[in-house]
């Protein structure tokens, strides 16, 4: 076999796993920091609602199971996040690449969520297991239905200050009610222009550069008399947007 080779498996009991990340970073400030012989940070939004980051570490241990060996990775969970009841459960994650520790999620509620890790646990004492912490950022975005991706503006040039800034602060995001993907800046309870309202749901979204991202377009009928709840059409367009504020 010269295919890729299974590094093994995270065994959690929080239901179905919508999303995980890598962390591009390998230390984050009140993180336990990620050891050579560690994979990475690994953000894993769960099904119940809770959003863990665990440091995963190289195979270590072997469950047969079926009479195939399993190798079980046995992860330590370094964050524990958790949203408010009413936003629902965490679709989508992303890490900021510029702000260390920075990680920011959508939920079906509605709304775009931003966990500080390193201001949050360097704020409390940790011993033991690790507990919830809500996020420090919570943006509703009023109606715009379930947020299925989210992304952190890049920056063109590390270099320059205000770049910097746009891209420590400014993510746009995907959701099924509105006409094209959002752009916020955390620093605001504000979208970065007005928002336009349409019946097609936008399923996808990266940042082509720091100034324009491309997003997918899901134009299909969903009503009950045109097919079945939750069917979809296969993506019809992509289109490059360019936020107004720069």
């Amino acid at each position: 076999d010269d295919g890729l080779e299974l590094e093994g498996v995270i065994v959690h009991d929080g239901g179905c796993v919508s999303d995980v990340k890598w962390s591009p970073w390998r230390e984050i400030a009140g993180v336990e920091r990620v050891g050579e012989a560690d994979v990475g940070a690994l953000a894993a939004s769960r099904g119940d609602g809770i959003v863990d980051v665990w440091i995963v570490p190289r195979r270590a241990s072997t469950v047969v199971s079926g009479g195939h060996g399993v190798h079980v990775l046995p992860v330590k969970c370094a964050f524990r996040g958790k949203i408010p009841r009413e936003l629902g459960a965490v679709l989508c994650l992303d890490w900021n690449a510029a702000a260390p520790g920075r990680l920011a999620a959508g939920t079906t509620g509605g709304a775009v969520v931003v966990w500080d890790i390193s201001t949050i646990l360097s704020a409390v004492d940790r011993k033991g297991d690790v507990d919830p912490a809500y996020p420090t950022f919570v943006h509703d975005l009023g109606g715009a239905g379930p947020v299925r991706a989210i992304a952190w503006r890049p920056s063109d040039d590390e270099e320059n200050a205000y770049c910097r800034t746009l891209s420590q602060h400014q993510c746009a995001c995907a959701s099924d009610f509105t006409a094209q993907p959002i752009v916020i800046d955390v620093r605001y309870q504000s979208t970065c222009y007005d928002r336009a309202r349409g019946q097609c749901i936008v399923p996808a979204l990266a940042w082509v550069c720091a100034r324009d991202y491309v997003a997918g377009f899901d134009v299909g009928d969903r009503s009950a008399a045109n097919g079945a709840p939750g069917e979809t059409q296969k993506l019809t367009a992509a289109t490059a947007k360019s936020p107004v504020h720069q």
